[in-house]
């Protein structure tokens, strides 16, 4: 028996799944990327490439206690936890958007943003990670 890796489309899907709902968040997902298609007629795949491409990031910071105090580590990622982080990106800006719209209509319009090159949450949740990973970089000795 082969395992399959999880593909960023799946990944996605695993983080708007709600109380095992996963019929209504494959219905959101496929939504979202209905719309955006329209409006840039790109292809589902183009258009998760591009969010890859554009929030792709190498880093991550973690908090790591040592004795009395805590610093905050910037460690390498793997291929997984990339895609995991930026759809954590994308999922966690559009949860902070406190409209009353559909979550469909908010997750299409941050992926819209990011195909786009626009400024939007995700970009700058990405950006944050990557200067404070360069403001901690002189804590790298307390990954082990």
């Amino acid at each position: 028996m082969m395992l399959r890796k999880r593909n960023f489309y799946e990944t996605f899907l695993g983080l708007l799944i709600k109380s095992g709902q996963k019929v209504q968040a494959k219905n959101i997902l496929d939504t979202a990327f209905s719309l955006v298609s329209k409006q840039t007629k790109l292809s589902t795949n183009s258009i998760l490439l591009k969010i890859v491409l554009h929030l792709n990031s190498f880093v991550e910071i973690k908090k790591i206690k040592s004795k009395r105090s805590t610093h905050f580590v910037p460690f390498p990622l793997s291929t997984k936890r990339k895609f995991y982080l930026i759809a954590r990106w994308v999922v966690d800006s559009v949860g902070e958007d406190r409209r009353k719209i559909n979550f469909a209509i908010k997750l299409s319009e941050e992926i819209l943003m990011i195909v786009l090159k626009k400024p939007c949450k995700s970009v700058l949740k990405k950006n944050l990670n990557f200067k404070q990973s360069i403001q901690n970089k002189s804590n790298i000795h307390f990954r082990w």
